[in-house]
């Protein structure tokens, strides 16, 4: 008998305007097929959107286990809730330390019709094929997406939230870049960059005058790689919904078990037939409970899909305080204090008149970087002449609440 072929590999990765469908052939080579062939393939890659994930690079002692140490970095930050799946992906080790890629999935409407097909899920930027750049920027369904390169290797990524390379948005790239360089996750500073997709040439112009050179512009995007090592980088719901295949397919083996228990019995005895249909009927008590936990996990999804992501990409500390920063409407406005954790940044600072803060707090609610945040603030305090006090909050919908 003749051994099955195995399949043939295929991906769907987000593109400017839809979904991509790439088959790999014989020789291993990418051919885009039209989007319609990924209903006819039974198993598939999916390269969820950018935006359903969360991207840290950590360096780690190289006897620990990967998976263990990126998940406590993930819940020490309070990026991850419990029962969430965190991939560790390695980049490079030494004998000294070991860089990983730790990589929080979430949730995505756009992805429940997919799961069903699914084999596997990775990062869009992990399967782009960039040669030699440093830094690579596309966009996913209008949005602009980022990532960055170690030895060709993919070592971070992002989307930016944004529709339009504007200044602020290339800013947010290279703040990044200089972050992940001081933390040695970049060897250097990035020195080759491509555009890829329709970006026009006012925003190629926007990057390029903050990154100080010139960048590279691709009419679109590559056709997809195969990553090593491969990940499977899986949203919770998906997670779920293997778990409920696996308990399906634990019922249907127990039944099973139970019809061959009963024909057997029956062809013995017609006095074995009614001690077999006894335990029939045991074994499928067992398994209508094992359906519980499976509708339970199926609420559990339901929910899960009508709350947004637990973490947003975009937001860090850094960005954060650059985005408040911006906002200070005069020289004479400075900041004493500036925290920002758990979803909750705290400003303190000082001012020459009560105005001047009551345009801060109006200027920190109307701007498009900090939309997401809910500001507040103390009654400004008189500190001396000329000096006003004041304390501002923003706080995540899902941030905790402090009942200190």
């Amino acid at each position: 008998m003749s051994a099955k072929p195995r399949p043939v590999p295929a991906v769907l990765r987000p593109g400017s305007e839809g979904w991509e469908f790439w088959r790999f052939n014989t020789k291993g080579e990418p051919v885009r097929e039209p989007e319609q062939n990924a209903s006819r393939v039974a198993d598939f890659t999916v390269a969820a959107p950018t935006r359903t994930f969360l991207a840290l690079p950590l360096w780690i002692a190289p006897a620990g286990d990967p998976s263990e140490l990126v998940g406590l970095e993930f819940a020490a930050r309070h990026l991850s809730r419990r029962g969430h799946q965190v991939a560790a992906i390695e980049i490079e080790r030494d004998a000294d330390r070991a860089l990983v890629l730790g990589v929080l999935a979430a949730d995505d409407p756009v992805l429940e019709a997919i799961h069903r097909r699914a084999a596997a899920y990775e990062a869009p930027a992990r399967l782009l094929d960039t040669g030699d750049a440093d830094l690579a920027l596309w966009k996913e369904d209008g949005q602009i997406c980022y990532a960055f390169f170690r030895k060709g290797k993919n070592v971070y990524f992002s989307a930016t939230g944004e529709p339009l390379l504007t200044p602020d948005a290339a800013s947010i790239v290279v703040r990044t870049a200089l972050r992940l360089h001081a933390e040695d996750v970049l060897q250097h500073l990035p020195e080759s960059v491509v555009l890829f997709g329709t970006f026009d040439a006012g925003e190629k112009e926007a990057l390029e005058s903050a990154m100080g050179f010139a960048v590279d512009l691709q009419p679109a995007l590559p056709p997809p790689k195969l990553p090593e090592p491969a990940a499977d980088l899986a949203p919770p719901s998906a997670v779920s919904r293997r778990e409920k295949k696996q308990q399906i397919k634990k019922i249907a083996l127990i039944a099973a078990l139970a019809a061959a228990v009963y024909l057997l019995v029956a062809s013995i005895a017609g006095w074995f037939y009614v001690s077999g249909a006894f335990r029939l009927s045991k074994l499928k008590a067992e398994a209508d409970a094992l359906r519980g936990p499976a509708t339970e996990a199926r609420a559990a999804s339901e929910r899960w899909k009508a709350i947004r992501p637990a973490v947003d990409p975009s937001l860090f500390a850094l960005d954060v305080f650059a985005a408040v920063a911006k906002e200070i409407p005069a020289d004479n406005v400075r900041f004493t204090q500036f925290t920002y954790g758990g979803g909750v940044v705290l400003v303190a600072g000082e001012a020459a008149d009560v105005s001047q803060t009551y345009e801060l707090i109006e200027r920190l609610k109307k701007s498009p970087l900090l939309s997401e945040f809910d500001w507040t603030a103390r009654p400004p305090e008189i500190a001396a002449k000329s000096t006003i006090r004041f304390q501002i909050e923003g706080r995540m919908p899902d941030a905790a609440i402090n009942t200190n």
